[in-house]
């Protein structure tokens, strides 16, 4: 073998091991997350996504007014006076935080005014190369466009020129929603995920036409979590501290479904007061991606409308036993419900209303009550 031939074969082998590095490496401030999202590659993307899934009500103002108290309906929200506020420097501070955990939902507790909460979160989402199609301040809500999640496509100067090639299948987009504590100057933040996943039907030797769907996929609650750990790192937090705050805790099954006497009827008993069942019911809506058009604490009702992506995602296919019996299986319908709570002291009731205001005994509403029972 020549010197000139062995020499290009080292040449290749390194060539080979310089690729394989590039492509395994994450970045150091990436390392360990399973959100990554890069604008420069996403912010192109048009989805074919379920209808609903997505309500742009995008508001650019540069004023922030003064962020939703956590008890009034969106219907005051509308008729609220708002005052402009000053964004003030980032404070780096590991004290004034406390991670909150009640049944299946989490939130952080922090020692800062909510308008200047709402500065920081909305910062540190743009940075990830997020956008807004909702930024509601009186309400205390933002929701983030999809983007795809790159925590599996491979790193380094190689992906970089082929990174059209790569793709994940699977998108995120995020619900911020801040509130008022009873405390002065203390602010709660809720964050809760949505979850797209790409899949194809048809092609190749099948008669069919390939298509191929971005379909809903359950919620993460790690990446729940994980997001608020990082905005902890956002606001100066060692990692490591903002990972110990942002620590896993048992959870504690605190919903129970009853059956009614007419055994068609169903409620949810919650084993907390009603003010904390209350604030939990929000989020919980939120995970599960259904619409929220009011709500009015003092009658205890939430109005709410199930989506396409509810409605027809895979997480209640009928199985192939089922779908035999087509015909005779009542199907999951969109429809505009109404979610009464009630107060019973130490525990609240849940029940499913419809538009005749009497309890729905359908299967849509028994499923509304087995997917809230599960996230509180």
């Amino acid at each position: 073998m020549s010197v000139f031939t062995k020499s290009y074969q080292i040449i290749l082998l390194g060539l080979f091991v310089v690729t394989i590095s590039a492509c395994s490496s994450t970045p150091k401030e990436d390392e360990g997350y399973k959100g990554i999202y890069d604008a420069k590659t996403t912010s192109d993307y048009s989805l074919d996504v379920p209808p609903d899934l997505v309500s742009p009500s995008v508001s650019n103002a540069l004023v922030i007014p003064g962020v939703a108290n956590s008890g009034a309906s969106f219907s005051e929200y509308s008729n609220t006076n708002t005052a402009s506020t000053s964004s003030r420097v980032l404070p780096k501070t590991t004290s004034g935080v406390r991670f909150v955990r009640d049944g299946g939902l989490f939130w952080l507790e922090i020692n800062s005014a909510p308008d200047d909460v709402w500065q920081q979160v909305r910062t540190f989402f743009m940075d990830l190369g997020f956008s807004f199609v909702t930024e509601s301040p009186v309400n205390g809500l933002l929701e983030t466009n999809w983007l795809e999640n790159r925590s599996d496509v491979p790193t380094g100067w190689v992906a970089s020129m082929l990174g059209g090639l790569f793709s994940t299948g699977k998108m995120d987009k995020y619900r911020i929603r801040l509130e008022r504590s009873d405390k002065d100057n203390v602010s709660l933040l809720f964050i809760t995920h949505q979850g797209l996943e790409e899949q194809s039907a048809g092609g190749y030797y099948a008669e069919t036409e390939l298509v191929i769907k971005w379909l809903p996929r359950e919620s993460d609650p790690e990446l729940e979590a994980e997001m608020l750990q990082r905005f902890l790192v956002f606001r100066g937090v060692a990692k490591a501290r903002a990972k110990q705050i942002v620590s896993k805790k048992k959870k504690v099954e605190r919903a129970k479904l009853i059956k009614g006497s007419d055994d068609s009827s169903y409620t949810l008993e919650v084993s907390e007061i009603f003010p904390r069942t209350w604030r939990r019911i929000s989020i919980a809506l939120d995970r599960m991606g259904l619409v929220v058009e009011d709500r009015d604490r003092s009658k205890g009702l939430y109005y709410i409308k199930t989506t396409e992506a509810f409605v027809h995602g895979d997480n209640h296919e009928p199985g192939w036993f089922e779908s035999l019996f087509a015909s005779k299986t009542e199907q999951l319908k969109i429809a505009q419900l109404q979610l009464k709570v009630d107060d019973l002291g130490d525990t609240t009731r849940i029940t499913i209303l419809n538009d005749a205001d009497e309890q729905d005994k359908s299967k849509t509403g028994l499923f509304i009550l087995e997917k809230l029972k599960t996230h509180l």
